[in-house]
C-alpha cells in the first residue's frame, strides 16, 4: 500500500491566514490528494480491496443505534439479516413515524428533482467523486458513481446551511459499499450527521466545531496516555490536526484497509466517538517509541503515523477497545457530543 500524502508544510501558516475553518479543511484534503499521486511514484502501488471481507453492515449500523421506538424488539431477521431492498422494506415498520425514511417514498429522488442543490455544491462533488477510493474498481462503476452524486445532492439539500464539505464523498462511498440503495445510504447519511453519540453535521459547519473538539480529546487522552508523544508533538510544532484530521473527518477510511475500518464504525455507530478516538490513541500509542525517536520536522512524525495505518493490525479496533479508560477518560471522550 502506498504512503499516505503527507501534511502540508507550513500549515500552521496556513491555519493563521485562512479565515474559515471550513476552507482549510478543504484546502488539507485537496493538497492530501495531490502529495499522494506524488507519493505512488516513490512506493509500490495501493492494491485494490477485496470484497470478500466486506460484510453488509447497514442493518446492523441501524439497529445498534436504537434512537427510534421498538429497536430493542427488532425482529433477529433484521439484526443480521444479509443486506437487500426487501429487508430494507421491513425495517421501514418499525422507524419512528417522524423519520422520513419510515414512508414508502423515493425520498432521495424527491430531494434531487427539487433542484435546490446549488450549482457551487454540484460542481465540487463532480469533482471529488472520481477521487473517492479511485483505486477501486468498484467505484469505478458509472452507476455507483452516479448513486453517490444523488446522495450527496440530496445532502445538499437536506442541510442547506451545510451544503456539500470534502470528506462527505468518503463517508457517503463507504456508506453505500455496504447499503447498495442510495435510500438506505441516505437514511444512514443522516444517523451519523444527527444522532446525539454521532453528530457529524457538527463536523461541517462553519468553524469545524465538531471537529476541534474531537482534536481537544485525543490531545487530552494522549497526555494522559501517552506522555511522551505529546510532548514529542509539542517539541516539533506538531497540531494534532495536522496528522489526524482525515482520520476524524473521513473516519479512517481514508487511512485504512476497509477490512480494518468496518468493525471501527461498528463501534462508531453504537458509542459515538469513544471508537475513533480509541483507535487514533492505539496507534499513537503503539507507535511511541518510534515517533519519540524521530528525527528531523514534524513531516517524519506524520509519515510514521500514516505508515502506521497503512500497516496497521487487522483487529485494530478490536485491541483498541481493550487500553483501560477511568472515568476521566470516559468524562473527555463525552464532553465531545456535550
Amino acid at each position: 500500500m502506498a504512503s499516505r500524502a503527507s501534511p502540508v508544510t507550513g500549515l500552521a501558516m496556513v491555519l493563521g491566514l485562512v479565515g474559515s475553518a471550513v476552507a482549510v479543511a478543504s484546502l488539507v484534503l485537496e493538497k492530501s490528494h495531490e502529495a499522494e499521486k506524488k507519493s505512488k511514484q516513490r512506493s509500490s502501488p495501493r492494491q485494490p480491496q477485496t470484497f470478500s471481507s466486506i460484510q453488509p453492515r447497514g442493518l446492523h449500523w441501524w439497529h445498534v443505534s436504537k434512537d427510534f421506538p421498538g429497536a430493542d424488539d427488532m425482529p433477529r431477521v433484521l439484526q443480521v439479516s444479509t443486506e437487500d431492498e426487501l429487508a430494507w422494506e421491513k425495517l421501514q415498520v418499525h422507524l419512528s413515524p417522524d423519520d422520513p425514511f419510515a414512508h414508502h417514498e423515493n425520498f432521495v429522488e424527491a430531494l434531487v428533482n427539487s433542484k435546490r442543490c446549488n450549482l457551487t455544491n454540484l460542481e465540487q462533488i463532480m469533482r471529488d467523486i472520481p477521487r473517492t477510493f479511485p483505486d477501486e474498481e468498484y467505484f469505478k462503476d458509472t452507476d455507483v458513481q452516479d448513486t453517490m452524486r444523488r446522495v450527496l445532492m440530496a445532502v445538499c439539500v437536506e442541510y442547506p446551511e451545510i451544503g456539500y464539505v470534502q470528506s462527505m464523498n468518503f463517508l457517503v462511498g463507504f456508506l453505500f459499499l455496504h447499503s447498495k440503495t442510495e435510500d438506505a445510504c441516505f437514511a444512514l447519511f443522516r444517523r451519523i450527521m444527527s444522532h446525539p453519540r454521532m453528530r457529524m453535521q457538527e463536523m461541517y459547519k462553519p468553524g469545524l466545531p465538531l471537529l476541534f473538539k474531537v482534536l481537544d480529546a485525543l490531545r487530552k487522552l494522549t497526555e494522559r496516555h501517552a506522555p511522551r508523544c505529546h510532548a514529542k508533538f509539542q517539541e516539533l510544532g506538531l497540531e494534532y490536526i495536522m496528522f489526524s484530521q482525515t482520520w476524524f473527518m473521513t473516519l479512517f477510511t481514508y487511512s485504512m484497509d476497509w477490512s480494518k475500518v468496518g468493525p471501527i464504525w461498528d463501534v462508531f455507530f453504537e458509542k459515538g466517538w469513544e471508537g475513533p478516538l480509541r483507535v487514533a490513541l492505539y496507534m499513537i500509542r503503539e507507535n511511541a517509541s518510534t515517533i519519540t525517536k524521530a528525527d528531523g520536522d514534524f513531516d517524519s512524525v506524520s509519515a510514521v503515523l500514516r505508515e502506521a495505518c497503512d500497516n496497521a493490525p487487522f483487529d485494530v479496533c478490536a485491541r483498541s477497545m481493550l487500553l483501560s479508560f477511568d472515568q476521566q477518560d470516559r468524562d473527555i471522550i463525552a464532553s465531545v457530543t456535550l
